[in-house]
């Protein structure tokens, strides 16, 4: 196992949406299900953490200032100095069994966002995009559990994973447009392997959550598996690159599948861990509306 470390003194129920501001260096991260986020500095090793009152799925940050997130009751504005909840679509409003999971923006400044049913049993979940005139698109359908997604570094290829159809999509993109389309098959995992969240470093290469499977996975730019990390827990959930430098991989982590007894055999679950890279991560993108 790679050193991996743990970072900030909070244990989440489920850790995920971690962003890292390089303007900053401020870390953000949520608790899913609790409706809570983190906001945290390297720093001091300090946290604060801001309440929205429901499921928060995704969580990235505003030109503007402030936050935009996805919500169990769709997109909305969070402004962490009042806060207020500002809504701005609930593209779902008729779903009621759907909840925003994992988003991401896009080279151009938009919010994507996806949507899954509580336990991601039925294929009723859709992509969206989220204009930076605030209008909303439907932009993919018949999706389990929309999960972790990113660009390369070129902007013109964007991958998408459902993780209970154990896959990660490849599309091409057109960033004037927002236009996903030739989707392909990029990485078919196994039955019993569950991809995350994950993000793309500056050479293209994926780095994977792999759901209870205790591991980091690697993929180049052309779908081949580099290497397999191992982590000491057994619910990494996402990843994204932080530091100075943007090459410390920043991963959260769950405790929420555990028994009261694998959680005292598992102190670090639900913490964020971290893990030195010898690459170089894309800097987060903020939302231009």
């Amino acid at each position: 196992m790679k050193s991996v470390y743990p970072i900030f003194d909070i244990k989440a129920e489920h850790g995920e949406s971690p962003v890292w501001d390089n303007e900053t260096g401020a870390f953000y991260w949520v608790d899913l299900l609790k409706g809570h986020f983190h906001k945290s500095t390297f720093s001091n090793n300090s946290t604060t953490r801001f309440s929205v009152g429901q499921p928060l799925g995704v969580v990235a940050l505003r030109e503007k200032g402030g936050y935009v997130m996805g919500l169990q009751q769709g997109f909305a504005f969070f402004d962490e100095r009042t806060h207020s909840i500002t809504p701005i679509s609930d593209p779902e409003a008729d779903l009621p069994a759907n909840r925003f999971n994992d988003g991401a923006v896009d080279p151009a400044g938009r919010f994507l966002s996806g949507t899954m049913n509580f336990n991601g049993s039925e294929p009723v979940g859709s992509l969206y995009s989220l204009q930076t005139n605030l209008s909303v698109s439907k932009i993919e359908t018949d999706i389990y559990v929309t999960n972790g997604m990113d660009w390369h570094p070129d902007g013109n290829s964007f991958f998408l994973t459902d993780t209970n159809r154990h896959i990660i999509y490849k599309y091409d993109y057109d960033a004037e447009t927002g236009v996903i389309f030739n989707r392909s098959n990029f990485i078919v995992f196994k039955d019993h392997e569950f991809p995350d969240g994950m993000c793309i470093d500056m050479e293209g290469n994926l780095w994977i959550a792999s759901w209870g499977a205790a591991k980091i996975c690697r993929y180049n730019e052309d779908g081949v598996k580099i290497e397999d990390i191992g982590m000491p827990v057994e619910y990494p959930t996402s990843c994204c690159f932080g530091g100075d430098d943007l090459s410390v991989l920043l991963i959260t982590t769950s405790a929420l599948p555990l028994t009261m007894q694998q959680k005292e055999a598992s102190p670090l679950a639900g913490r964020v861990l971290a893990l030195q890279t010898t690459t170089q991560g894309q800097t987060m993108r903020k939302f231009k509306g």
